[in-house]
C-alpha cells in the first residue's frame, strides 16, 4: 500500500507540473501498473 501511495503522490505531483504529454504518459503508466499489479 505504501508503495502505490507514493506512486500516487508523485503521479499528482507530474499531472500538476508536467505538461500534456505528461499527464498521458501518466495515465499509461498507471495503467499499465495496475494490469500488472492486478
Amino acid at each position: 500500500m505504501n508503495d502505490r501511495e507514493r506512486y500516487s503522490a508523485k503521479d499528482k505531483n507530474k499531472l500538476e507540473k508536467g505538461s500534456g504529454f505528461v499527464k498521458i504518459w501518466t495515465l499509461l503508466s498507471n495503467w499499465v501498473y495496475r494490469v500488472i499489479s492486478w
